[in-house]
Parts: structure tokens; C-alpha cells; sequence
């Protein structure tokens, strides 16, 4: 797996790392921070990740700016409200709490394959894309990390 490096996103860096037919991009404080202050904010870091990704592979990325996008915030979200469920852990059913782990595990990545046979979920993220992608970014609210 390639390694995490800072990428200057709209003057914060935020940790991404590009292989072939991959993006990954860190759910860390600076994306949320960039999320929080305008969810739109993710069209700006997908473009940044996929130029990042042909200047360092000499490959384009074969996934739409929003459909990309779509993906970074439908990470986000979800592992916001699980980490924040984790704050009250010792009052939640233990179900309750493993599901908040999982769901904070596999956010705290955000693993973008550019097709289907790389990225099972690559359809939905597409799909959300071609449908209400542009309304959920202008109506989505990023808690403050």
C-alpha cells in the first residue's frame, strides 16, 4: 500500500496516498475542518486528489469530481456521528458500540477505487453522483470536528 502524504487542500494539508486505480484520503481534523466550514469544499478536494493522483501516476482517475466528492462526505458524516456516539460508550448497549467501532474503523479511510471491481461500493457513490449528488453537498451539514 502506497504511503500517506500531505496534500495542500485549499491551504490545509490533508493525508492522501495514490496507486494505481486507488485514491485514499485520511478522515482526519483538516477534512473536516475544510467540510465543516463548506461541505461544497469536497469538489474542491476531489479535484486536488485526482490532479494529485495524475501528476504523481501519469494516470487520470477514472471517477467523477462528484461522484468522488459524494464519496469523501458519505465517510465523513458516518464517522463523525460513530466517534461522537463513542464519547457516551459507557451508557450504550454493546451492540450499539460495536457498531460505532466498525463504522468509525472503516470510515476513517476513505478508500476510493476508480471501478467496481476494485471498490464494491463504487456504484453507490456513482449513483448518488448522477441522481442528488449536487443537493446533498448543498444540504449536508459536516459537524465540527
Amino acid at each position: 500500500m502506497a504511503e500517506f502524504v500531505s496534500v495542500n487542500c485549499m491551504g490545509y494539508a490533508v493525508e492522501m496516498a495514490f496507486e494505481f486505480g486507488f485514491i485514499r484520503i485520511k478522515n482526519g481534523y483538516n477534512l473536516k475542518w475544510l467540510l465543516n466550514r463548506n461541505p461544497t469544499n469536497a469538489l474542491e478536494i476531489a479535484r486536488i486528489a485526482k490532479a494529485q493522483y495524475r501528476s504523481r501516476l501519469g494516470y487520470s482517475f477514472l471517477v467523477s469530481d462528484l461522484s468522488l466528492a459524494i464519496e469523501i462526505v458519505g465517510h465523513v458524516v458516518p464517522g463523525e456521528v460513530a466517534d461522537v456516539a463513542l464519547d457516551y460508550e459507557s451508557v450504550l448497549p454493546d451492540g450499539i458500540v460495536e457498531a460505532c467501532r466498525s463504522i468509525s474503523s472503516r470510515t476513517s479511510v476513505i478508500d476510493s477505487g476508480q471501478s467496481t471491481a476494485t471498490d464494491s461500493n463504487r456504484w453507490i457513490w456513482d449513483a448518488l453522483a448522477a441522481t442528488v449528488g449536487s443537493i446533498v453537498l448543498s444540504l449536508v451539514t459536516v459537524p465540527k470536528p
